[in-house]
Protein backbone atom coordinates (compact mmCIF):
# COMPACT_ATOMS: atom_id res chain seq x y z
CA UNK A 1 0.00 0.00 0.00
CA UNK A 2 0.84 3.61 -0.70
CA UNK A 3 0.30 6.75 1.40
CA UNK A 4 0.71 10.14 -0.43
CA UNK A 5 0.21 12.96 1.63
CA UNK A 6 0.53 17.01 0.59
CA UNK A 7 -0.30 19.78 2.59
CA UNK A 8 0.52 23.75 1.75
CA UNK A 9 -0.68 26.78 3.94
CA UNK A 10 -0.44 30.91 2.67
CA UNK A 11 -0.06 33.08 5.18
CA UNK A 12 0.28 36.91 5.12
CA UNK A 13 2.10 39.09 8.06
CA UNK A 14 1.12 42.12 6.90
CA UNK A 15 -2.89 42.05 6.22
CA UNK A 16 -4.59 42.00 2.81
CA UNK A 17 -4.43 44.95 0.45
CA UNK A 18 -7.97 45.46 -1.86
CA UNK A 19 -7.16 47.67 -4.62
CA UNK A 20 -10.10 46.84 -7.26
CA UNK A 21 -10.65 48.53 -10.63
CA UNK A 22 -10.85 52.24 -10.42
CA UNK A 23 -13.77 53.91 -11.55
CA UNK A 24 -15.25 57.42 -11.19
CA UNK A 25 -18.08 59.75 -12.25
CA UNK A 26 -18.14 63.78 -12.89
CA UNK A 27 -20.49 66.33 -14.27
CA UNK A 28 -18.15 67.02 -17.19
CA UNK A 29 -18.57 70.51 -18.25
CA UNK A 30 -22.48 70.99 -16.60
CA UNK A 31 -22.43 72.60 -13.22
CA UNK A 32 -24.99 72.38 -10.90
CA UNK A 33 -26.47 75.69 -10.16
CA UNK A 34 -27.50 75.92 -5.87
CA UNK A 35 -30.47 78.33 -6.45
CA UNK A 36 -31.09 78.24 -2.20
CA UNK A 37 -29.06 77.99 0.79
CA UNK A 38 -31.96 76.31 2.50
CA UNK A 39 -31.74 73.15 0.09
CA UNK A 40 -29.30 70.40 -0.74
CA UNK A 41 -28.97 69.33 -3.86
CA UNK A 42 -27.09 65.85 -5.57
CA UNK A 43 -24.15 66.92 -7.40
CA UNK A 44 -23.43 63.19 -8.03
CA UNK A 45 -25.36 59.87 -6.99
CA UNK A 46 -23.78 56.11 -7.62
CA UNK A 47 -25.22 52.96 -6.80
CA UNK A 48 -24.35 49.39 -7.89
CA UNK A 49 -26.23 47.81 -11.03
CA UNK A 50 -29.05 45.80 -10.13
CA UNK A 51 -27.49 42.90 -12.36
CA UNK A 52 -24.24 43.28 -9.78
CA UNK A 53 -25.71 43.39 -6.56
CA UNK A 54 -23.31 41.35 -4.94
CA UNK A 55 -20.26 43.73 -6.37
CA UNK A 56 -18.26 45.20 -3.90
CA UNK A 57 -17.87 49.14 -4.62
CA UNK A 58 -15.92 50.84 -2.28
CA UNK A 59 -15.99 55.02 -2.36
CA UNK A 60 -12.92 56.17 -2.36
CA UNK A 61 -11.82 60.16 -4.02
CA UNK A 62 -14.27 63.18 -3.93
CA UNK A 63 -13.13 66.18 -5.59
CA UNK A 64 -15.55 69.49 -5.82
CA UNK A 65 -15.03 73.27 -7.08
CA UNK A 66 -17.05 76.12 -6.81
CA UNK A 67 -17.04 78.94 -9.81
CA UNK A 68 -17.49 81.46 -7.78
CA UNK A 69 -16.10 82.79 -4.51
CA UNK A 70 -19.22 81.84 -2.30
CA UNK A 71 -18.57 78.99 0.18
CA UNK A 72 -20.50 75.66 -0.34
CA UNK A 73 -20.99 73.07 1.96
CA UNK A 74 -20.67 69.21 0.91
CA UNK A 75 -21.52 66.07 2.00
CA UNK A 76 -21.37 62.79 1.29
CA UNK A 77 -24.87 60.72 2.45
CA UNK A 78 -25.66 57.23 2.47
CA UNK A 79 -29.71 56.34 1.23
CA UNK A 80 -30.52 59.77 1.55
CA UNK A 81 -34.38 60.75 0.57
CA UNK A 82 -34.78 61.89 -2.74
CA UNK A 83 -37.56 64.79 -3.49
CA UNK A 84 -38.56 66.72 -6.87
CA UNK A 85 -36.96 65.03 -10.26
CA UNK A 86 -35.99 61.54 -9.91
CA UNK A 87 -32.60 60.95 -10.39
CA UNK A 88 -31.56 59.76 -13.57
CA UNK A 89 -28.62 56.64 -13.51
CA UNK A 90 -27.21 55.04 -16.30
CA UNK A 91 -24.98 52.37 -16.48
CA UNK A 92 -21.08 53.11 -16.31
CA UNK A 93 -19.08 51.12 -19.28
CA UNK A 94 -17.22 48.12 -17.83
CA UNK A 95 -18.36 48.61 -14.32
CA UNK A 96 -20.75 47.20 -11.99
CA UNK A 97 -21.93 50.85 -10.87
CA UNK A 98 -24.69 53.38 -11.98
CA UNK A 99 -24.18 56.46 -12.09
CA UNK A 100 -26.49 60.27 -11.69
CA UNK A 101 -24.81 62.97 -12.69
CA UNK A 102 -27.09 65.50 -14.43
CA UNK A 103 -29.34 66.42 -11.67
CA UNK A 104 -30.40 69.88 -11.80
CA UNK A 105 -32.02 72.39 -8.82
CA UNK A 106 -35.21 70.65 -9.19
CA UNK A 107 -33.98 67.60 -7.55
CA UNK A 108 -32.80 67.60 -3.64
CA UNK A 109 -31.86 65.58 -0.94
CA UNK A 110 -32.75 65.11 2.68
CA UNK A 111 -31.73 62.99 5.78
CA UNK A 112 -29.76 59.71 5.01
CA UNK A 113 -26.33 58.55 6.95
CA UNK A 114 -23.50 61.67 6.35
CA UNK A 115 -19.99 60.16 6.40
CA UNK A 116 -18.08 63.10 5.44
CA UNK A 117 -18.36 66.59 4.93
CA UNK A 118 -16.61 69.60 3.97
CA UNK A 119 -16.11 73.78 2.87
CA UNK A 120 -14.80 74.56 -0.72
CA UNK A 121 -14.99 77.63 -2.83
CA UNK A 122 -13.15 79.07 -6.03
CA UNK A 123 -10.07 79.35 -4.21
CA UNK A 124 -9.50 75.69 -5.68
CA UNK A 125 -10.75 72.42 -6.20
CA UNK A 126 -10.97 70.34 -3.46
CA UNK A 127 -10.05 67.27 -3.44
CA UNK A 128 -11.07 64.60 -0.34
CA UNK A 129 -9.23 61.14 -0.05
CA UNK A 130 -11.32 59.22 2.03
CA UNK A 131 -9.22 56.71 3.95
CA UNK A 132 -9.02 52.88 3.30
CA UNK A 133 -10.64 51.83 6.34
CA UNK A 134 -13.15 54.24 6.17
CA UNK A 135 -14.07 54.12 2.55
CA UNK A 136 -17.43 53.52 1.93
CA UNK A 137 -18.92 50.10 0.62
CA UNK A 138 -22.19 49.92 -1.24
CA UNK A 139 -24.41 46.76 -1.37
CA UNK A 140 -28.34 46.24 -0.66
CA UNK A 141 -30.80 45.58 1.29
CA UNK A 142 -32.29 42.09 1.69
CA UNK A 143 -35.17 42.99 -1.00
CA UNK A 144 -32.37 43.57 -3.34
CA UNK A 145 -32.74 47.49 -3.32
CA UNK A 146 -29.13 49.27 -3.86
CA UNK A 147 -27.54 51.72 -1.68
CA UNK A 148 -27.66 55.01 -3.18
CA UNK A 149 -24.00 56.95 -2.29
CA UNK A 150 -24.94 60.99 -2.84
CA UNK A 151 -22.60 63.54 -2.98
CA UNK A 152 -24.25 66.67 -2.09
CA UNK A 153 -24.30 70.17 -1.91
CA UNK A 154 -25.80 73.43 -0.29
CA UNK A 155 -25.02 77.05 -0.66
CA UNK A 156 -23.52 78.45 2.14
CA UNK A 157 -24.13 82.02 0.53
CA UNK A 158 -25.35 83.70 -2.88
CA UNK A 159 -25.92 81.14 -6.17
CA UNK A 160 -22.61 79.42 -6.81
CA UNK A 161 -22.15 76.47 -10.02
CA UNK A 162 -20.80 73.86 -8.54
CA UNK A 163 -18.92 70.78 -10.20
CA UNK A 164 -17.74 67.71 -8.93
CA UNK A 165 -16.34 64.09 -9.17
CA UNK A 166 -16.48 61.06 -7.14
CA UNK A 167 -14.51 58.14 -7.28
CA UNK A 168 -14.28 54.31 -6.27
CA UNK A 169 -12.98 51.10 -6.76
CA UNK A 170 -14.65 47.72 -7.41
CA UNK A 171 -14.23 43.92 -7.21
CA UNK A 172 -16.33 41.50 -8.82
Amino acid sequence: ATLVHQCGMVMSEGGSSSLGFPGSADRASTGLVVASTAVVYPLIAIQIKSANIGAEVLAQIISIFSSTTDIVRWSLLLNPTVAGTALSFAGVTNSSVQAATGATNGTTVSGGYQIASGYVSNVGPTTVVLPPGGAVGLGSNIAGTADILVLAIQAVSGTPTVYGALGWSEQN
